[in-house]
């Protein structure tokens, strides 16, 4: 599937899905407006590997902060809180890898369903739940 995704003002392309790697990995396009700023989670059994295509982020994990340019990478353990902002003057584009798989599945079914913070927390929990990922305050 290379359809783009809407999933909360972020458009995801799902370069190679889970289903194609038997769950092992899926590898998305990522492109991030000025300004967004993903909200702190964890993935409870995935890691979660980044590579800047276009922009400038800053990834908060574990409570360190660190900026990446475009050709920069950084990989995020399981189970560590992290985040990232778009910090640049210009949209951001990102290659991420998710091992194993699944966070296709998470971002297509967001997607498809239309699903805004705003308005469906509960189903959104309930989806994390699901994926494995844990909101952190």
């Amino acid at each position: 599937m290379n359809d783009v995704l809407n999933v909360f003002g972020e458009k995801i392309t799902i370069l190679i899905s889970s289903k194609e790697t038997n769950e092992r990995f899926c590898k998305c396009l990522v492109k991030t407006p000025v300004g967004y700023e993903a909200p702190s989670h964890k993935h409870i059994d995935s890691y979660d590997s980044v590579y800047v295509i276009q922009g400038k982020f800053r990834f908060t994990i574990n409570g360190k902060s660190q900026i990446l340019n475009a050709g920069e990478s950084i990989c995020i353990p399981l189970g560590i809180p992290h985040n990232y902002k778009n910090i640049g003057s210009k949209e951001g584009n990102t290659i991420c890898v998710h091992s194993p798989g699944g966070m296709d599945i998470f971002f297509e079914t967001i997607g498809l369903e239309h699903l805004k913070p705003q308005n469906d927390l509960a189903r959104i929990e309930q989806l994390a739940k699901q994926f494995k990922i844990q909101l952190v305050k």
